[in-house]
């Protein structure tokens, strides 16, 4: 075993969490290396420090309380029932369908003039923009013509 590996496991071998057979490797080494019996040395001195500091520590009377009501009300609110979603979903698509009908209608209409002018003779917006294209491009003037609608 080397140092590096003693170092990075040396939790484990405090912990007691290593398989026998490492924990008998590092136990070989810690023999033999001053260094890595001193770093085991400097954890076991904080581990102790620690812990003798937390017993004079109290906790808030109800701070197990806040504990339990924060978990429920995190449980509670990833517990949202599929439908609910499906419902708020739903009444999004229906909003975009209708927003969207509604622009089509208004794009539709605003291209092709009213449909009461259409039947009484009168040329649309694109038949007149046809009809002064053209205009000006045999003549080299506009057709003038007013308001058409």
């Amino acid at each position: 075993m080397n140092c590096e590996t003693m170092r990075t496991r040396l939790w484990e071998f405090y912990d007691e969490e290593c398989e026998p057979a490492l924990r008998e490797q590092m136990v070989g080494h810690l023999a033999s290396c001053r260094r890595c019996q001193a770093s085991l040395d400097e954890w076991v001195a904080l581990s102790k420090r620690v812990f003798d500091q937390a017993r004079h520590v109290k906790a808030s009377p109800f701070l197990w309380t806040r504990v339990l009501a924060a978990i429920e009300s995190q449980e509670r609110a990833a517990d949202v029932p599929w439908w609910v979603q499906w419902r708020l979903m739903s009444r999004v698509a229906a909003g975009l369908t209708i927003a969207v009908s509604l622009g089509a209608a208004y794009l539709y209409h605003q291209s092709t003039g009213s449909f009461e002018g259409l039947l009484e003779g009168q040329p649309s917006q694109h038949q007149a923009l046809r009809l002064a294209t053209a205009q000006l491009a045999t003549t080299g003037t506009a057709l003038v013509t007013g308001d058409i609608e």
